[in-house]
């Protein structure tokens, strides 16, 4: 291996681990994986190598590699200095509204027209109460958690908390038209699963 370049002298080391991870569950993905690297140097050949690897790797080690990447993601990659103070600005602004109008609110895609600004809060619950009103939200959060504890597939509980979840720090799932389509078959098909569940 010394007179290897450096570069494919580590890629030729990767994927003899591979290789020797790999030998006793699928022999031939073992030569697949020594060959493909060294032989294209193509970043097309990497990301389909790795994909290939963690589909047959064990879920564990998909688990350590996703925690290893979000936690290197988390560390090098900075948001802007302005972005909370802008959220919270925003969040500011829904509260005034939902002070202002807690019964009705000011209508369903109404927050921008109502604050004059560009974006609307960053927060789905903010959102939902300030443009439905209290009471919407909460028969909204009722309904909701109601029909979650119903599930009895984790399957389809997981999406569901991803979009909890992801509308703590995010407007899309009612403001952009691809997340809006995307929750509506997502409900569509938890219902569709659990009526026919009950029949």
């Amino acid at each position: 291996m010394a007179i290897l370049p450096p570069a494919l002298r580590r890629r030729t080391l990767d994927l003899l681990v591979t290789a020797l991870l790999l030998y006793r569950r699928i022999p031939w993905a073992a030569a697949l994986a020594l060959l493909t690297i060294p032989i294209t140097f193509s970043r097309t050949a990497i990301v389909l190598e790795v994909i290939f690897l963690l589909i047959y790797l064990r879920p564990a080690i998909l688990k350590v590699a996703l925690l290893v990447s979000s936690i290197y993601y988390l560390v090098s990659v900075s948001g802007s200095v302005a972005s909370l103070p802008d959220r919270l600005s925003l969040i500011h602004n829904s509260l005034f509204i939902i002070q202002k109008s807690p019964l009705l609110g000011v209508g369903l895609g109404n927050f921008l027209p109502t604050t004059g600004l560009y974006q609307p809060v960053h927060n789905l619950y903010f959102l939902l109460a300030s443009e439905l009103g209290l009471p919407a939200f909460l028969a909204i959060c009722y309904f909701v958690f109601r029909n979650c504890l119903g599930f009895r597939n984790s399957k389809l509980v997981i999406p569901v908390l991803v979009i909890l979840i992801t509308g703590l720090a995010d407007h899309y799932w009612l403001t952009l038209h691809q997340n809006t389509l995307l929750l509506v078959i997502l409900i569509a098909y938890a219902y569709s699963h659990r009526w026919g569940s009950q029949r």
